[in-house]
C-alpha cells in the first residue's frame, strides 16, 4: 500500500490495535523499526482520545519524510487540544491526567492545526529514552479565506479566466493546502534539515496574501458547489499582486522537486497541476500588458 494513504477508523474497541498495527507496518517499510515503540504509544492515546471526545470520522496518516515521519490524527473538530501542563489540572483529552502529556514525552515535536474542516493533531516518535521534560507543542490555526470577498482599495485590474476548469481547480487547492501545512510543519520541526520547506512556507504566504486582497471568488466557490465542470470568472485583483503570481508556478515546481528529493511521504503535485497553475499565472501577466484571455484548454497528455 502506498505510504501517502490514509486509514479512517471506526468506533470500535479495536480501533486503537488496528490503528497500532497499521502504523508499525508503515514504519517498519520506511525502515524505522527504532520508533515502534513511541509510535504505539502515542497513536494509541490519539486514536483513544478522537474516538472518545472529537466529532467523526476520524483518520490516521503517516506523514513527514523518511528521515522524519509524522504520526497524525485527523476528526471534525475544531477544539484545541489541550495538556495537564497546559491547564495545571487534569487534561482535556480524559485518560487520568496522560493524554498528550505523555504524547508530549515520547516524541520529538507534537502540536495540532485546526482550521474549518477540523483538527489534526500530529506527533514525530523518537527513538530516544524519555528525560522527563515534554517537548512544547507547536499549535497552528488555519484562517478560512476561500468564500471572503474583502474590500479592496488601490489600483485594481480585472482578470477573465475563461473555461476555468472549476473542479480540477477544486482538486489543486485541496492538494496544495495539504502541501502548504506539510512544508510549515517541517519549517517548525526542521528548519535547519529542510531550509527549502521554510523559504516555500515564506513565499506561499506572500502569494496566497494577495487572494485576501482580490474579489471575484464567491462565483468559483458557488460553482464548486454547485457541482460544474467550467465556469467564466472575472477576478479583481491590485495591481501590485500581478507580477507575483508566475512565482506560484514556481513554487509548485520547486514543491515537486522537493517532494521527490527529501522522499517526503505526503503526495506530490500532480504535472496536470502545474500546467493548470501556469495558464493561471499568464492570465494575470498578460492581461496586465493589454492582451486578451486565452481560455483554458486542458492539460497536455501522454501518449
Amino acid at each position: 500500500m502506498p505510504l501517502s494513504q490514509q486509514l479512517e477508523l471506526d468506533p470500535d474497541p479495536s480501533a486503537a490495535r488496528t490503528a497500532r498495527a497499521w502504523v508499525i507496518e508503515l514504519l517498519a517499510r520506511l525502515g524505522r523499526d527504532d520508533l515502534a515503540e513511541s509510535a504505539e504509544l502515542g497513536v494509541s492515546e490519539l486514536v483513544t482520545n478522537a474516538l472518545l471526545h472529537a466529532e467523526p470520522p476520524v483518520r490516521l496518516r503517516l506523514r513527514g519524510t523518511r528521515d522524519h515521519p509524522r504520526i497524525e490524527v485527523l476528526d471534525c473538530s475544531s477544539s484545541l487540544p489541550a495538556s495537564a501542563g497546559a491547564t495545571g489540572g487534569e487534561d482535556q483529552l480524559g485518560n487520568g491526567g496522560r493524554g498528550l502529556d505523555l504524547v508530549a514525552l515520547f516524541s520529538r515535536a507534537w502540536g495540532s492545526v485546526v482550521d474549518s474542516t477540523g483538527k489534526l493533531v500530529w506527533f514525530e516518535p523518537t527513538s530516544a529514552e524519555p528525560d522527563g521534560e515534554p517537548v512544547v507543542g507547536h499549535h497552528v490555526v488555519n484562517e478560512d479565506t476561500f468564500a471572503t470577498e474583502p474590500e479592496v482599495a488601490g489600483e485594481r485590474i480585472a482578470v477573465r479566466l475563461l473555461n476555468f476548469p472549476v473542479q480540477e481547480w477544486a482538486h489543486f487547492r485541496a492538494m496544495y493546502t495539504e502541501l502548504r501545512r506539510e512544508l510549515r510543519l517541517l519549517a517548525i520541526t526542521h528548519p535547519d534539515d529542510y531550509p527549502l520547506a521554510t523559504e516555500l512556507t515564506e513565499l506561499a504566504r506572500t502569494v496566497d496574501g494577495h487572494r485576501l486582497h482580490s474579489t471575484g471568488h464567491a462565483k468559483l466557490e458557488a460553482a464548486i458547489e454547485a457541482g460544474q465542470t467550467t465556469a467564466d470568472l472575472t477576478y479583481e485583483v491590485p495591481v501590485t499582486s500581478v507580477h507575483d503570481m508566475p512565482r506560484l508556478a514556481g513554487l509548485l515546481r520547486e514543491a515537486v522537486r522537493f517532494c521527490h528529493e527529501q522522499n517526503l511521504l505526503a503526495s506530490a503535485p500532480l504535472e496536470e497541476h502545474v500546467e493548470l497553475v501556469v495558464w493561471y499565472a499568464d492570465q494575470f501577466v498578460q492581461q496586465a500588458a493589454g492582451r486578451e484571455a486565452s481560455p483554458w484548454r486542458g492539460a497536455a497528455r501522454s501518449a
